[in-house]
Formats: C-alpha cells, sequence, structure tokens
C-alpha cells in the first residue's frame, strides 16, 4: 500500500486551497492502494487583531509541525503530497522542510500550485529562487492552467513533471431543462458574488456597479442582488480596514436599496448546501478579481447555469470561454454594470448558460479530476518516480 502524506493549509475562513486540498482528500480514500495521512497546516487568522497568546500559540503549532516534517526523514519512502502556498510565511513554513526532506530521503514530493503570485516575480527574486529551491526535487507539480506551465518551463522544469489539473467542485450539475426553467420562469435577475472579501477581489467594484444601476433611472430591470463571503485583513498591520470597511459596505447596500427595482443582501459567508442553493438561484455570477489562478468559484457558476462577469487574470480566459461569459478588461464599475446589463436579455444569457454547462460537463466534472489524479497517487507511479530520482 502506497502512503500518502497529505499537507494543505488549513483556517478558519476557507480558502480555495484549502477547498482544492480537501475535496481531494475526500475522494483519494475510495482508491485501495493509497493509505492517506491527513495533515492541515495552521495559517494566521486575518479576521481580527492579533492577541499575543494567539500568536504564541501559532508560533507553538507551527514548530509542532516541523516536529512532524522532521520526523519524515526517518520513516520508510512514501509520498508527500503538499499544497504549496506562495507567500513569504508558506515557502518557510512548509515549503522549505520539504525541499529539504526531499534531497535527504528518498520520498515522492508532489506539489499542487494552486495560487498565480509566481507567475510574476522576478525570476532573480530570492522569493522566486526559494519556490524553485522547493520545487525541484518534486516529482510531480500540478498546475492549473498552461500559463502556469509555460512559466514552469521557462525557469528549468522539466515538461514531464508538471501536470495541468484543473479544479473541480462538488456541486451537482443542474440539468439544461433545470436552467432553461431558472432563466425563463423568473422576472427577477439574481446577481451573485460569492469570495472571500478582500479588494483584490472586485467586491468594490461590484458594489459600486450595482449603485451605478440603482441611480440609473433609464433602466426598468428589477434585481435581487447578493454579497457572499468574509471581510478579511489584506495584511497583519491593517487592523484598523475591517470596521472601515464593514461600515462602508452598509452604507453602500443601504443607498442600493432605495432603489424599488434592487435590493442587496450582505451574507457573511455561505458553505455546503446554502453556497449551492444561491448558485442554483443565481443568474448571473460576478467575479472581477484582479490576481487569480483559476477560481473554483468561476467552477461552481458554470455547474450551476450562472453566466460569469469576471476578468482576465491568471487562468481566468482558459476556465471560462467567450460563450460562457463574459471577461471584462476593464473591471471599472461602468463596465461592470453594462456587462450585467447586457446579460438582462434573457435569449443571451440562457444560450451563454448553457454553453457554460456543456463546458463544465466536458472539463471540470469530479469523474474528470479523479481519472487525472489516479496515476500519480497510485503506488506503481511512486515507485516509478522514485527509480527516476535515484538514477
Amino acid at each position: 500500500m502506497n502512503k500518502v502524506y497529505f499537507y494543505y493549509p488549513c483556517g478558519k475562513i476557507r480558502t480555495g486551497q484549502q477547498y482544492a486540498s480537501e475535496l481531494l482528500l475526500k475522494i483519494v480514500p475510495t482508491w485501495a492502494d493509497v493509505q492517506l495521512l491527513p495533515s492541515a497546516i495552521p495559517v494566521f487568522e486575518r479576521t481580527g487583531t492579533v492577541r499575543p497568546i494567539y500568536a504564541i500559540g501559532y508560533l507553538f503549532r507551527i514548530f509542532c509541525l516541523w516536529l512532524s516534517w522532521a520526523a519524515k526523514l526517518v520513516v520508510p519512502p512514501a509520498t508527500i503530497y503538499l499544497n504549496l502556498g506562495q507567500s513569504w510565511i508558506s515557502l518557510l513554513r512548509e515549503g522549505l522542510w520539504l525541499g529539504i526532506i526531499l534531497r535527504l530521503r528518498r520520498h515522492t514530493g508532489i506539489v499542487s500550485l494552486h495560487g498565480h503570485w509566481f507567475v510574476m516575480w522576478s525570476r532573480q527574486s530570492l522569493h522566486n529562487r526559494l519556490f524553485l529551491f522547493i520545487l525541484r526535487p518534486a516529482a510531480i507539480i500540478t498546475v492549473l492552467g498552461e500559463c502556469q506551465k509555460k512559466c514552469l518551463l521557462e525557469q528549468g522544469i522539466c515538461a514531464q513533471r508538471i501536470r495541468i489539473i484543473p479544479n473541480t467542485c462538488e456541486l451537482v450539475a443542474m440539468t439544461s431543462a433545470e436552467i432553461l426553467a431558472k432563466h425563463e420562469q423568473d422576472q427577477v435577475i439574481r446577481i451573485l458574488l460569492l469570495s472571500n472579501l478582500v479588494p483584490s477581489k472586485g467586491y468594490q467594484e461590484y458594489l459600486q456597479a450595482l449603485e451605478l444601476l440603482a441611480e440609473d433611472e433609464t433602466s426598468r430591470v428589477k434585481i435581487e442582488a447578493t454579497l457572499c463571503g468574509p471581510l478579511l485583513h489584506c495584511g497583519f498591520s491593517s487592523h484598523a480596514q475591517l470596521p472601515d470597511q464593514a461600515q462602508w459596505i452598509n452604507e453602500t447596500i443601504a443607498r442600493i436599496n432605495q432603489s424599488p427595482r434592487i435590493k442587496l443582501v450582505w451574507v457573511a459567508g455561505a458553505y455546503g448546501r446554502d453556497k449551492e442553493q444561491l448558485f442554483r438561484q443565481s443568474h448571473i455570477f460576478v467575479f472581477p478579481s484582479k490576481i487569480e489562478a483559476q477560481p473554483i468559484v468561476l467552477v461552481e457558476a458554470l455547474s450551476c447555469g450562472c453566466v460569469p462577469i469576471t476578468s482576465m487574470a491568471g487562468e481566468i480566459p482558459s476556465s471560462v470561454p467567450a460563450s460562457a461569459g463574459i471577461l471584462l478588461s476593464d473591471l471599472t464599475p461602468q463596465a461592470i454594470k453594462q456587462a450585467i446589463l447586457a446579460l438582462t436579455e434573457r435569449p443571451v444569457r440562457y444560450e451563454m448558460a448553457q454553453a457554460g454547462l456543456a463546458f463544465f460537463l466536458t472539463r471540470y466534472t469530479i469523474e474528470h479530476y479523479i481519472h487525472q489524479w489516479v496515476p500519480i497517487l497510485t503506488r506503481e507511479h511512486a515507485l516509478r518516480c522514485r527509480q527516476v530520482k535515484s538514477t
């Protein structure tokens, strides 16, 4: 039986990186030849003022994590899977240890990259050099698209070690008939933005676009909009920003809701069935993110017949075809407003929703995802990787 040590960052606020790791961890035990030993990497929460006792507790948990990594130096050869973050903290917290252990022991290293920051780094920067130190002894590196693969190839990573594995999601795809009924029967347009709320995700532009729609007296479109997600810090020193941003959000919502045509609610977060219900009810999914790899929320939107209005960031252009959504190079509130108005035309919106469903079924299903991961984590593949590494 091939033993797999499984590591990924885990916090109270779920990120796409954590979601993807937990989903893989959930589906892998169905394979008889894989034994998983999961271990979650504690993250430094960004939801409030950091108290000294929390900081001490966090450092203790990191110390225990390092002891766990050090123990891998004496165990028999196994597979170590790491979903690697790309902040300095992530690279030093878990990445550096992996780079050392893979050089000292005949373990098979599998590294997943779900962020897109590394594509923008200077090749000579210390950040990038540490990143490559971690990746070079890994047998397999999984990325989300061609742009990320090209970046690694340019830096000398062998093409045979790179696998493009697009994200998937747990939501059950709506049928074509259900999507038709959703877009034809409702007289109100339902719009959704679902994300952790940081400025780079575009939630501020989303609210400003809705405010422009509320102020547009020529429009007769009735809209029920949802802003869904917890408000997060942008950094460890910006503790004052949360009350300020929460107040701004609430004040903006109050102004928008003065319109008789538009109603907006803020949900602090939705998971499981609540999240699925939001997607299944919505017609348009707005996600004008500025920095992305391949957002899982866009995959979820396509599965539920939502037409995305999103950006050209990262791997998004290859994740959402032009036939299934609107990709904006201009992320201003005015541009988002115009995109929403374009999708109020029911035939256009319905045709794009059906194209999105077809794209999801050919690219993003759980079955397709499992088919790509099975050969990577099975025992025969792990042994082959170790043989290559020893030569």
